[in-house]
């Protein structure tokens, strides 16, 4: 007689242990302050500003390189 798995707990059980990892993996990455408590003042910010945020960072002095565009074509035939 063939014996029947059901992988339905199991595949729930792997689902939220990789959720709680996620949520972990997050809050090490990000000073350890939880995602919902970064949304929630963000969501805070926003409403007392108006305007739509993002969390960025500040641009180094150091980083000053400037933009270039050349053509390819008329690098070509300069040459």
């Amino acid at each position: 007689m063939a014996k029947v798995v059901d992988f339905n707990e199991a595949e729930k059980k792997a689902r939220k242990r990789d959720f709680d990892l996620e949520k972990l993996q997050y809050a090490l990455d990000h000073g350890g302050i939880p995602q919902d408590q970064l949304e929630n003042a963000m969501e805070l910010l926003s409403k007392a500003t108006g305007k739509d945020l993002y969390i960025g960072t500040k641009r180094s002095p150091q980083s000053k390189v400037r933009f270039a565009q050349i053509i390819a074509r008329k690098l070509e035939l300069s040459k």
